[in-house]
């Protein structure tokens, strides 16, 4: 995470309005995009019975994370009856190949919650209409995690291509459609938008069509487009990151085949490595390096940093040197279906129950270790503070002391089924399921 915001005026360019508070966690993976944050401690330990502040019943389906500004908390939700709610790994992958088009009336709703109670504040339709395509059983039509302000939030359908922005009070304020397309197997859509220098950025990585778009935050004009490529067209399911270094600001984009560096303004591309495949995981920076994942649940690519400033092609080809802007590289070290957390100066890798740590300025080794009671792990790590939290698809949680060595030193469990990845603000850590969302909060002593 860009944690010291390089200077103040890099990180104002990054928002629409005023910049996300220590409080807030406003956009997939929070402030900066990376699962890091500097905020307070959480509890070591929860459960139904222990450290839950509440936990509320959301409208229809959705497996999108839960984001934090202010007081509110907003998700967004494919609400219809007979909607089948999203299954686990397990349940779900038996059904791979044989997903059916539902015919049903879908209503595609951005919901604003109290932060505090879990009450539901209001529920707003962005868009409504039948499924142009079928999505996997173990997906959902409403996985895009929003993104907002101060003043806004920022909601993106990849089912039905509709983007849509409210107020707070949950007034529609413009909305843009960019079309829906069919993905690899069905397996549906994911990529969530993100916020920087006055613009909502898009990723479209379909089997037809694929493209980054640019819209003006203010009125949903679209400032630019960057066609991928025919040879590029296939789907990937990561989220692009406003990366705020030391030279410049920039848009991080993975996507399949390769992965981009675009200009926040113009849409130009500033530098691209390629040889990679679709991509499931998301970039994560920490600073001045670009960390880059890639493999899917069941394959394991390369994980890499990026220095900042890189230009051109900087792909290393067979008997070339690495270019001088590729920090390090570990072959067969991504990441498979989550993405890696940078925190506190390390690198924290996910893998089938297990987390790898490396030093986040050499790509060092630290430790692989596997997790007690945890072996799928879908959801992305967060840290905070000295906590970093690892979080399994059947809600059991393991939080490790930050740092070269390794050390579990809390636990939790809920009973649900967790792809969504966590959301942390202020000391309250907020887990959607796929049947609750909830809040864990440190009781207070009697």
């Amino acid at each position: 995470m860009i944690r010291l915001f390089l200077a103040s005026a890099v990180g104002l360019c990054l928002c629409l309005s005023s910049p996300a508070t220590a409080d807030d966690w406003p956009q997939f993976r929070g402030p900066s995009g990376s699962g890091s944050t500097k905020g307070a401690a959480l509890p070591t330990e929860w459960s139904a019975d222990k450290n839950l502040a509440w936990k509320v019943k959301l409208p229809g389906t959705g497996l999108s994370q839960p984001v934090v500004v202010g007081d509110k908390l907003f998700v967004t939700a494919a609400v219809a009856d007979n909607l089948s709610k999203p299954k686990s790994f397990g349940q779900g992958v038996i059904e791979t190949g044989r997903e059916k088009l539902p015919d049903v009336e879908i209503d595609w709703q951005v919901v604003a919650l109290d932060r505090t109670t879990g009450k539901t504040l209001w529920a707003k339709s962005a868009t409504k209409g039948k499924p142009k395509y079928p999505v996997h059983a173990c997906n959902s039509y409403a996985t895009e995690t929003p993104c907002a302000d101060d003043e806004r939030v920022f909601a993106y359908f990849g089912a039905t291509g509709t983007v849509a922005a409210f107020d707070h009070a949950g007034n529609e304020v413009w909305k843009a459609e960019l079309g829906a397309y069919p993905t690899v197997v069905n397996w549906g859509s994911g990529s969530s938008p993100t916020l920087g220098g006055g613009k909502v950025f898009v990723t479209s990585f379909s089997q037809e069509s694929a493209f980054v778009v640019a819209l003006d935050g203010k009125t949903g004009k679209e400032s630019w487009r960057f066609k991928w490529g025919d040879t590029g067209v296939a789907t990937s399911w990561s989220s692009p990151l406003a990366w705020a270094n030391s030279k410049r600001s920039e848009l991080a984009v993975c996507g399949p085949g390769w992965v981009s560096g675009l200009d926040l303004d113009t849409g130009d591309e500033l530098w691209r490595l390629s040889g990679f495949q679709p991509f499931s995981s998301s970039p994560t920076v920490d600073g001045d390096i670009l960390y880059i994942s890639n493999g899917g649940q069941s394959s394991t690519g390369p994980l890499l940093g990026i220095k900042a400033g890189a230009s051109g092609d900087i792909t290393t080809r067979q008997g070339e040197k690495p270019s001088e802007f590729v920090a390090w590289d570990v072959t067969a070290g991504g990441a498979g279906w989550s993405s890696p957390l940078a925190h506190n100066g390390y690198l924290y890798v996910p893998g089938k129950g297990v987390l790898t740590c490396y030093n986040a300025q050499t790509g060092k080794e630290q430790y692989k270790e596997r997790l007690p009671n945890l072996n799928r792990l879908i959801a992305c790590p967060v840290g905070t503070g000295d906590q970093v939290l690892v979080l399994n698809e059947d809600g059991s949680t393991a939080i490790i002391k930050a740092g070269p060595k390794f050390e579990v030193v809390g636990t939790g469990k809920l009973d649900d089924n967790f792809w969504s990845s966590p959301a942390v603000a202020g000391g309250d850590l907020f887990l959607r399921g796929v049947d609750h969302l909830y809040c864990v909060r440190q009781a207070k002593s009697k």
